[in-house]
Protein backbone atom coordinates (compact mmCIF):
# COMPACT_ATOMS: atom_id res chain seq x y z
CA UNK A 1 0.00 0.00 0.00
CA UNK A 2 1.17 3.47 -1.08
CA UNK A 3 0.46 6.15 1.27
CA UNK A 4 0.23 9.79 -0.05
CA UNK A 5 1.12 12.70 2.00
CA UNK A 6 -0.65 16.29 2.29
CA UNK A 7 2.36 18.01 1.91
CA UNK A 8 3.35 16.56 -1.38
CA UNK A 9 1.89 16.63 -4.64
CA UNK A 10 -0.57 13.91 -5.24
CA UNK A 11 1.76 12.03 -8.32
CA UNK A 12 3.93 11.64 -5.37
CA UNK A 13 4.07 9.26 -3.12
CA UNK A 14 5.94 8.64 0.49
CA UNK A 15 8.50 5.90 -1.53
CA UNK A 16 9.37 8.95 -4.18
CA UNK A 17 10.36 11.20 -1.45
CA UNK A 18 12.28 8.83 0.68
CA UNK A 19 15.59 9.94 -0.85
CA UNK A 20 14.49 13.62 -0.03
CA UNK A 21 15.47 15.12 3.34
CA UNK A 22 14.82 18.57 5.04
CA UNK A 23 17.46 20.90 5.68
CA UNK A 24 17.98 21.66 9.43
CA UNK A 25 20.02 25.04 8.89
CA UNK A 26 23.04 24.53 6.04
CA UNK A 27 23.09 21.28 5.86
CA UNK A 28 20.80 18.10 5.20
CA UNK A 29 23.12 15.20 7.67
CA UNK A 30 21.68 14.94 11.13
CA UNK A 31 26.14 14.77 11.70
CA UNK A 32 26.85 18.29 10.74
CA UNK A 33 23.89 19.59 13.52
CA UNK A 34 26.48 21.59 15.81
CA UNK A 35 26.63 24.18 18.38
CA UNK A 36 27.63 26.26 15.35
CA UNK A 37 24.35 25.08 13.57
CA UNK A 38 22.30 26.03 16.71
CA UNK A 39 24.12 29.48 16.60
CA UNK A 40 23.16 30.15 13.08
CA UNK A 41 19.75 29.13 13.61
CA UNK A 42 19.89 31.25 17.14
CA UNK A 43 20.68 34.21 14.66
CA UNK A 44 18.25 33.22 11.84
CA UNK A 45 15.19 33.15 14.29
CA UNK A 46 16.29 36.11 16.31
CA UNK A 47 16.46 34.63 19.12
CA UNK A 48 19.43 34.72 22.47
CA UNK A 49 22.06 32.52 21.22
CA UNK A 50 23.16 32.12 24.87
CA UNK A 51 19.70 31.12 25.47
CA UNK A 52 19.43 29.00 22.61
CA UNK A 53 22.89 27.13 23.20
CA UNK A 54 22.56 26.67 26.71
CA UNK A 55 19.22 24.97 26.39
CA UNK A 56 20.15 22.51 23.81
CA UNK A 57 23.34 21.66 26.04
CA UNK A 58 21.08 21.28 28.91
CA UNK A 59 18.50 18.94 26.73
CA UNK A 60 21.37 16.80 25.48
CA UNK A 61 22.76 15.94 29.30
CA UNK A 62 18.87 14.71 29.79
CA UNK A 63 19.47 11.63 27.11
Amino acid sequence: MRLKSPFLPSSQSFEAAKGSAMKVSRSKKFSDFTLDELSHLAAKAMLPEKLVLDTAKQTATLT
